[in-house]
């Protein structure tokens, strides 16, 4: 569910979404959201084919581990190539990475910490954008 909205029971607000925006902007890129999208293979793809046709790069969150329910590493290697799924890291692990029509996509897990951690470590780094020094540390 959107923040701001009545939470009712059984789900929770959407924090990928939103975190993940505003962590693209940070890196000085300009980010586009397509809000959340159904569990539903034939949904996600269309989603996928629109966001390859308007973005450099793709990023995801949630249907990233191999369960039948989660379907995106299916998807990239059905309609691009899978270049990993899953890497040795924790939180964070259900990662799968692809390329679609020479766009690189990166299905982050659905847990926001992992999606965060995941974000901060690989995607941000690889913005291009220098890191800000650390408060007390030498440039």
């Amino acid at each position: 569910m959107r923040p701001g909205e009545k939470l009712a029971y059984g789900k929770v607000y959407d924090a990928n979404s939103y975190t993940l925006y505003a962590g693209v902007q940070e890196c000085g890129a300009f980010p586009l959201l397509y809000g959340i999208i159904k569990d539903n293979e034939t949904v996600m793809k269309k989603a996928l084919e629109t966001a390859v046709s308007e973005c450099a790069l793709i990023l995801t969150s949630g249907s990233t581990s191999s369960g039948a329910g989660d379907v995106m590493y299916r998807l990239i290697d059905e309609i691009g190539e899978t270049l990993a799924h899953g890497i040795n890291i924790k939180p964070g692990k259900p990662v799968v990475i692809g390329i679609i029509k020479d766009v690189p996509i990166i299905g982050l897990p659905g847990n926001p910490t992992s999606t965060l951690m995941i974000f901060n470590e690989f995607v941000a780094p690889s913005s291009g954008k220098p890191s800000e020094p650390k408060p007390g540390s030498k440039k």
